[in-house]
């Protein structure tokens, strides 16, 4: 009986880290497939603005991971999974919130 459970249990902790092995390879394919995107931004006439910007990319698809909006410099970064969104969708999202948007630098 006890080797049984002895057994059991090298089975069951050799499985659990093949699962840990797993999500970490998944975990790093998910982060390197992820693209970043500056894009000049026009009409962004107070710090407010960024609110308003930030919610037009949100709606865009659950493929926006994270905005960075600079107010002085009238640029948006965002990084996005090109999977499910890609850099004409976010800058016909941010225009039609009436910021005209443009790619500044391509994505990476």
């Amino acid at each position: 009986m006890p080797i049984k459970v002895l057994i059991l249990l090298v089975v069951f902790l050799s499985g659990l880290f093949v699962m840990s092995v797993v999500n970490a390879e998944l975990a790093s394919q998910i982060q390197n497939s992820s693209q970043t995107l500056v894009l000049d931004v026009q009409n962004m006439t107070c710090p407010m603005c960024k609110f308003t910007i930030k919610k037009a990319l949100s709606a865009v698809a659950a493929g926006t991971e994270n905005v960075s909006i600079n107010y002085t410099d009238k640029t948006a970064t965002v990084s996005f999974d090109p999977q499910p969104t890609n850099s004409d969708a976010l800058t016909t999202a941010i225009t039609n919130a009436d910021y005209p948007a443009t790619v500044k630098t391509t994505p990476k």
